[in-house]
């Protein structure tokens, strides 16, 4: 149970790999007593097919294992009904961002690094970015995201699942993002960020269904698929959608610099392959 006054924002990644072809981090935002009815109505509904202690999206949709392959067809139909009104019924907002990795790295070092969190001044970059890690792109995208849905004078406090191996690498970059990378009155926004086992805060279950979900649009899965329709149902009532950053989505963003920003940019093809000429 979480307490406070303010928002409490969830999020989860999927396809951060090195073998992916999407990368996603998607989550919600919302009050303590929103996340509360929420928890409720989860435990009643998780209890009813036999996984309340635990649930994984990935594990659910393959049906492979116990308790998961013991549903019916319309168990599962239901338990995907249910826990989507869930999270519609209450306050709380969807939102989260794809990176499509073989369109990501078809940018320039410096471009990437830019995407990813790196500050420049001039020709030299202030701050490191991660150029190697399309995620950061994704992750920074809710983070800022989630501060455009915090009224000025409250803050919005992050939570993770403890158990991901991302934990620390996210830990580092929001604290980068807090110092460093938003603007005054954006930082002002940001609490804490912390990490909590799954049990202890069953929003993770519902933030692991959605970026789940949303790895499966982000790769083109047919609208036929169990796992479009859950994420059209988390999106529908909300009039939310998963932002693609495709080729087209990040050319957009890039779009926004000048133009010799853009330049240097694009020139910046990074210290390996400059070595390599020399």
């Amino acid at each position: 149970m979480i307490t406070g006054d303010d928002l409490w924002a969830t999020f989860d990644e999927s396809g951060i790999d090195d073998r992916a072809s999407v990368c996603v981090v998607a989550g919600y935002v919302g009050s303590v007593r929103q996340w509360s009815l929420f928890e409720k109505r989860w435990r009643i509904e998780s209890a009813k097919v036999g996984f309340a202690s635990d649930f994984h999206a990935k594990d659910f949709f393959a049906a492979k294992k116990p308790p998961y392959s013991l549903l019916t067809k319309e168990q599962r139909s239901k338990f995907i009904q249910t826990v989507t009104e869930a999270a519609n019924a209450p306050r709380i907002n969807p939102l989260g961002a794809a990176v499509q990795v073989e369109a990501f790295n078809a940018l320039s070092y410096g471009e990437r690094r830019f995407l990813t969190g790196g500050i420049r001044a001039g020709h030299r970059f202030w701050t490191s970015g991660s150029p190697s890690r399309p995620w950061f792109l994704a992750f920074q995208f809710c983070i800022r995201q989630a501060a455009k849905l915090t009224k000025p004078g409250k803050t919005v406090n992050f939570i993770f699942d403890q158990q991901k191996e991302f934990a620390s690498l996210a830990l580092a970059q929001f604290a980068e993002m807090k110092q460093m990378m938003l603007g005054p009155s954006e930082r002002k926004k940001l609490g804490g960020c912390y990490f909590k086992p799954r049990g202890e805060f069953p929003a993770l279950y519902l933030v692991d269904l959605l970026a789940h979900c949303g790895k499966a649009y982000a790769e083109g899965e047919g609208k036929e698929s169990e796992r479009i329709y859950a994420l059209e149902r988390l999106l529908i009532d909300k009039g939310e959608d998963i932002v693609l950053f495709n080729s087209s989505g990040l050319e957009k963003t890039l779009s926004h610099l000048p133009e010799d920003k853009r330049e240097i940019l694009r020139a910046d093809i990074g210290p390996s392959r400059r070595k390599g000429k020399d």
